[in-house]
């Protein structure tokens, strides 16, 4: 978890990741972990990945830039 105000527009807390990916176990990816509450966070949690859009400028929406994240995975 990050409490460090490093970047305008992330404000702390945040939590960084390095998630293994189910169907490739040898690639690791550092993201963020999103919609969960840093105290409910553990190692080999279960997440699945979605894809934000981060387009920094209005105007370059032709070159978009989507970023992967990662959430918990919703139990039924």
């Amino acid at each position: 978890m990050n409490r460090q105000n490093w970047i305008p527009g992330f404000e702390p807390p945040y939590i960084v990741a390095m998630v293994e990916l189910a169907e490739e176990p040898d690639t690791r990816l550092i993201s963020n972990v999103v919609d969960v509450a840093p105290e409910a966070i553990s190692v080999g949690m279960a997440v699945e990945v979605f894809f934000e859009d981060w387009t920094a400028l209005s105007g370059e929406e032709d070159s978009r830039v989507w970023v992967p994240l990662f959430r918990p995975v919703k139990t039924r």
